[in-house]
């Protein structure tokens, strides 16, 4: 099964165009392909007979690297559960996991420093555009950007801390 970006990639190589509105269900963007304007991703799981993905605005977990300890479970899902649908930065990372063995501590600290990886890395980018942006107003959105990811980092080791 293909992830949503390889999906919506395939699109934008057909010649579709993606809009500035998010789907309702999954919150990927929306395409406008042919003249007629739907989400690629939700269509393509449909037309396979598949679930869509987990609705969410951010897509900040693109997948989880299957390691020997994710093996070893049944079922491991994550979702973000908001506490307030209007602040996504408030959400936390919720694991819900059905184990055969004891190696959730270790499974988890392996998604935590994944996720805390990505993060980085796309705060790092996103510094880099700050600093060839021209416009002022663009460059106030990347950095209110960057604030995001820092919180979103600050909230990863709070929630690791926990453990």
């Amino acid at each position: 099964m293909k992830n949503p970006e390889d999906i919506m990639a395939d699109y934008l190589l057909k010649g579709a165009k993606m809009l500035d509105k998010s789907c309702p269900e999954c919150g990927l963007p929306l395409f406008n392909v042919k003249g007629e304007t739907y989400c690629v991703v939700c269509r393509d799981y449909e037309n396979k007979n598949t679930s869509a993905p987990a609705p969410n605005k951010n897509q900040a977990l693109k997948s989880v690297v299957e390691t020997e300890e994710t093996k070893k479970t049944e079922n491991v899902t994550y979702k973000k559960e908001p506490k307030d649908a209007e602040d996504i930065s408030s959400q936390e990372l919720k694991s819900v996991s059905k184990e055969k063995s004891g190696s959730a501590p270790h499974q988890r600290y392996v998604f935590d420093e994944i996720l805390y990886n990505e993060i980085s890395d796309a705060i790092s980018a996103l510094c880099r555009r700050i600093e060839t942006e021209k416009e002022p107003r663009d460059c106030l959105c990347l950095m209110k950007s960057v604030n995001s990811g820092i919180d979103a980092l600050k909230k990863l080791e709070s929630y690791k801390k926990r453990l």
